[in-house]
């Protein structure tokens, strides 16, 4: 059995003992890109996990003639997904197949299946997303270029199993406890929300520009390159006071739309590799989650996910040419001259070449003034959102050591 961490006052048991079937994707040429569809049946991916939750976008078809080929690692509404392969650990209870009455699983998840007699399906949710258990996950995944967790390795994760009874017990507090979090991501969601249709009322849609407002290239207006990784890149790493800001994506918080602090520093040689950017550049993802934009309060370096705009003149104010690029207008013009058939990649020719809107610059600062007012709401938001954070840790810890 895999190690726990010491809960005297509850019994273990594996994942594999409360799972009528674990099973992962099939291998990587079992199911090729040659493979998929405009329509059949659906193949889920790693990013239909998000928080913790399952998410039905980008979903990618192979016909049914193939799913049958790769039946066992079909999934159905109720089981239990697992991200095995890179951002291993994140888990979300599949319940939404679209009206589909099964779907594929890739080699970069698992399926996990429980045994309902013995576990209850919140609970087991609340455990596979718990610390403890994404803590094991990273100290037993294979140590490659993509973190992986064996098949083996999750079926031997042992798990805290108290009684049904409890275990629902159990899982309700710790879902009241996680509703208070989520209405609070609401109330963050909801002032983007404000500060999008604000934007949209005052400056219009930027691709087509009712308004009438003069174009410009965003060539013209910023400088625009990619960063880079000098490599290897740990031997670039120091922990020096000297060593330069190494921004990468992980950097970026997610609800923020600035970047202020780095988790990593890079040595100067390493700049000869990479790019260096300052306080007031914008930086754009280049891949994945592509296009989306971050304002640095800080300089640094970049890695090759990144993409920098440099501000050439001032003729655009910060705040505006942010919610400029945050529009959903913007990103789909992004989108559609995008490179790669499945992953698409911004580059510098691409973003170059898009013309934008670009307002007198007093209006732009009376949407900076909205937009100081709505931060300030936002802050407080935040501070509130990491107390009930702190709430539930706190929880969770308390009801997988039996102290609940």
């Amino acid at each position: 059995m895999s190690e726990v961490p010491k809960r005297p006052s509850l019994p273990t048991a594996t994942l594999n003992d409360v799972a009528e079937s674990i099973v992962d994707g099939p291998f990587g040429s079992n199911l090729k890109t040659s493979d998929y569809v405009e329509s059949g049946v659906p193949v889920l991916q790693g990013k239909n996990i998000t928080g913790n939750r399952f998410v039905w976008k980008e979903v990618r078809y192979i016909s049914e003639e193939k799913a049958e080929q790769l039946m066992r690692s079909s999934t159905v509404l109720g089981d239990h997904l697992l991200i095995k392969i890179g951002s291993i650990g994140y888990s979300a209870i599949l319940d939404n197949l679209n009206g589909h009455p099964f779907a594929i699983i890739p080699a970069n998840l698992a399926r996990i299946r429980p045994d309902r007699s013995v576990v209850d399906d919140q609970y087991l949710h609340r455990v596979l997303t718990s610390d403890f258990v994404s803590r094991h996950f990273q100290k037993v995944a294979s140590k490659t270029a993509q973190p992986a967790l064996s098949l083996k390795k999750i079926k031997a994760t042992a798990i805290p199993l108290p009684p049904l009874a409890e275990q629902k017990r159990l899982a309700g507090i710790l879902d009241a406890a996680d509703a208070l979090r989520a209405k609070r991501r609401e109330s963050l969601a909801q002032l983007d929300s404000l500060l999008q249709s604000t934007f949209l009322d005052m400056f219009g849609d930027p691709m087509t520009n009712p308004m009438g407002w003069e174009e410009h290239s965003i060539d013209s207006v910023f400088e625009v390159a990619r960063g880079g990784s000098p490599r290897p890149i740990d031997a670039y790493l120091t922990e020096s006071e000297d060593g330069l800001n190494w921004i990468m994506i992980g950097d970026a918080v997610e609800g923020s739309r600035y970047i202020s602090s780095t988790k990593k520093r890079i040595k100067p040689e390493g700049l000869k590799r990479s790019r260096m950017v300052h306080e007031g550049d914008f930086l754009l993802t280049n891949s994945m989650s592509f296009g989306k934009p971050y304002i640095l309060k800080t300089e640094g370096c970049i890695h090759d996910g990144w993409l920098v705009l440099s501000p050439k003149d001032k003729r655009v104010s910060a705040d505006f040419f942010y919610s400029l690029l945050s529009t959903g207008a913007l990103y789909r013009e992004f989108k559609k001259r995008a490179a790669g058939a499945v992953v698409k990649n911004l580059n510098t020719k691409l973003v170059k070449q898009v013309s934008v809107p670009v307002p007198p610059l007093d209006l732009q600062h009376r949407f900076a003034t909205i937009v100081e007012s709505v931060e300030k709401q936002r802050a407080i938001q935040r501070a509130h959102l990491a107390e009930l954070d702190t709430l539930f840790a706190s929880l969770q810890s308390r009801a997988f050591c039996g102290d609940l």
